[in-house]
């Protein structure tokens, strides 16, 4: 399904604000695995309003996903996310499950490169 398809059935649907954001995370990292980077600018710029960035599915939010990965493509999505309207909302001192922040995910990655 195209980004704009996806956006589209979005919102035409009666979803909660947690469904919602589950339902936009779960896209732009399948977008962000399938190095579909345009999909996720997409996704991500047309959901800024409604997609609250700090929201944590699996104990991650798309930052600490981000942040977390070994893969360069993905990894280069952070400055895409830290450009956006969202910049001011995120927070770096969410917790994941490890009881980490997104940026402490991302120095743990850098050793490994």
């Amino acid at each position: 399904m195209s980004s704009k398809a996806f956006i589209d059935e979005l919102a035409g649907e009666k979803l909660t604000p947690e469904q919602k954001n589950k339902k936009i995370l779960v896209k732009l990292v399948k977008h962000l695995e399938n190095k579909e980077i345009g999909n996720a600018i997409d996704v991500l710029k047309a959901t800024r309003e409604e997609f609250d960035i700090n929201y944590q599915f699996n104990g991650n939010t798309l930052l600490h996903y981000v942040c977390n990965s070994k893969e360069p493509t993905i990894y280069l999505f952070l400055p895409i996310i830290l450009s956006t309207a969202f910049k001011e909302a995120i927070n770096l001192q969410s917790l994941d499950t490890m009881k980490r922040t997104p940026l402490m995910c991302a120095q743990d990655i850098q050793n490994e490169f």
